[in-house]
C-alpha cells in the first residue's frame, strides 16, 4: 500500500524524469536549480490527493482519488502542452505537474481497493 512516503519518492522521481526529459526533447541543458525544484515539486504535488482527501476522513478516494479526476487533469494538460499562447517554461511545469500527480493516481490504482470511477 503506498503511504506518504512512498507517493513522495515516487512523486519526486517523476518530477525529474519529466524535467530531465523535457530539456533532452527541446535540447536545453538542466540546471541544478531546475533539478531541485522538480524533485521538490513532483514530491508536493504527488501528496496533493492525500491532502485534499486524506487517508483517514470517510471521504478518501472520492473526487480527488478517481478515474474521472486523472482523466480531467490529463485533458486539461494535453490541452495545455499544445497551447501556443503558453511559453515553454509553463508548459513544462504542466508536464511536470500532471505526471506527478498521476504517480498517485497511479500507485493508488495497484493497492485493493484501486480507484473509483468518481466516488466509492
Amino acid at each position: 500500500m503506498a503511504n506518504l512516503r512512498t507517493h513522495f519518492a515516487v512523486g519526486g522521481l517523476v518530477g525529474l524524469g519529466s524535467y530531465l526529459l523535457w530539456k533532452k526533447l527541446h535540447q536545453e541543458p538542466a540546471s541544478l536549480s531546475g533539478t531541485l525544484l522538480s524533485v521538490l515539486g513532483g514530491c508536493l504535488i504527488a501528496s496533493l490527493p492525500d491532502q485534499f482527501e486524506p487517508a483517514n476522513s470517510p471521504g478518501h478516494r472520492a473526487l480527488f482519488h478517481s478515474l474521472v479526476a486523472g482523466g480531467i487533469l490529463e485533458e486539461v494538460a494535453r490541452k495545455k502542452l499544445r497551447d501556443p499562447l503558453l511559453n515553454p517554461g509553463e508548459k513544462q511545469l504542466w508536464l511536470i505537474f500532471a505526471l506527478s500527480y498521476g504517480s498517485h493516481l497511479f500507485l493508488d490504482a495497484l493497492t485493493p481497493s484501486g480507484l473509483p470511477l468518481l466516488r466509492k
